[in-house]
């Protein structure tokens, strides 16, 4: 969730914004992949 609230920090403040941007943007690449794994 850090590269979400990364790129839109006003959805920690407008959580049924965030509800839906979620839902466009929960597709990770591969780069943010490969980052979770490796964390």
């Amino acid at each position: 969730m850090r590269y979400f609230y990364e790129m839109y920090p006003d959805a920690v403040i407008c959580p049924l914004v965030e509800d839906e941007l979620i839902t466009d943007a929960n597709m990770p690449t591969i780069e943010e992949i490969e980052a979770e794994l490796n964390e």
